[in-house]
């Protein structure tokens, strides 16, 4: 599996390639596997990371956080809505990371707490709202059943940079290749 892959300066992909899975929910048949897609942004200020992985891959997840900041040092985790690829490895995480707030939409906060059963740091969006990481801006976009009823994107406003959710997702997984231009 792949480390981290740095999209641009202070933005990696974090997530975990699955080339064995082959059902997803116990409804979906993914004859490639699937890629779970999280990300670390740092601004100069603000440390955050967008979505976790599937709980099984929590270990290979937070290994590639570990090497690029310590968990204690970040400042905000977002979970683009809760589905298991999304936020499975939050309670790990977050005993990782106890000072981290959680940034997600209203809805996704009741799930969350449906998950956790313990309370946590959370900060809940409205449409349009931003969050300012020091020389970066996201944008939350709410997409209320797009997917999910807690569903969101976010914006990297400065980078025009969209985390999209499941909007444009597919069960696939090319092993070692996160991106369409590599050889």
């Amino acid at each position: 599996m792949p480390g981290p892959v740095e999209i641009k300066a202070g933005l990696h992909w974090i997530g975990s390639e699955d080339p064995d899975l082959r059902t997803f929910d116990d409804l979906f048949p993914t004859e490639h596997g699937t890629t779970y897609n999280a990300y670390l942004l740092k601004g100069t200020e603000k440390t955050v990371l967008i979505d976790t992985v599937d709980e099984k891959r929590v270990d290979e997840y937070m290994d590639k956080v570990r090497s690029l900041v310590d968990p204690k040092k970040i400042d905000y985790i977002i979970v683009n809505h809760t589905e298991h690829d999304h936020s499975g490895s939050l309670a790990y995480l977050l005993e990782q990371a106890p000072q981290a707030t959680v940034v997600c939409s209203a809805t996704a906060k009741n799930f969350l707490g449906n998950l956790l059963h313990k309370p946590f740091n959370c900060q809940t969006v409205k449409d349009g709202d931003t969050i300012d990481l020091g020389g970066r801006t996201l944008r939350f976009i709410i997409a209320p059943f797009l997917h999910w009823p807690d569903t969101m994107f976010t914006r990297l406003e400065e980078e025009n940079i969209l985390f999209s959710c499941d909007a444009f997702a597919a069960h696939y997984c090319n092993p070692g290749k996160i991106f369409n231009d590599e050889n």
